[in-house]
């Protein structure tokens, strides 16, 4: 998680807000469980990001997550803003 750069404080924030996403998916084995967790967590930074809300590592730390979760972490950094937006709308539908 890149938990080694966080203060105790963002650490906890970081493990609250998944905590609150993981309500989502009741079972993690489940690609389709995962990519709503991963939407929610992405529509949230995505809000979050407007109003500066999260410190850089809380945000780093939770984009780092979501990505896992949508299976973007194998992804060139480069192109991961471009492809989050899809794992979106598609985690929404499901």
């Amino acid at each position: 998680m890149g938990s080694e750069k966080l203060s105790v404080e963002e650490r906890l924030q970081v493990l609250e807000i998944l905590l609150e996403e993981s309500i989502w998916g009741l079972h993690l084995e489940r690609p389709e469980h995962r990519k709503a967790i991963a939407s929610a967590l992405y529509t949230r930074l995505e809000v979050a990001n407007l109003h500066q809300a999260y410190s850089p590592g809380v945000t780093a730390a939770l984009y780092e997550q979501a990505d896992a979760l949508s299976e973007l972490d194998n992804t060139p950094d480069p192109l991961k803003p471009m492809l989050r937006p899809l794992v979106r709308y598609s985690g929404a539908a499901d």
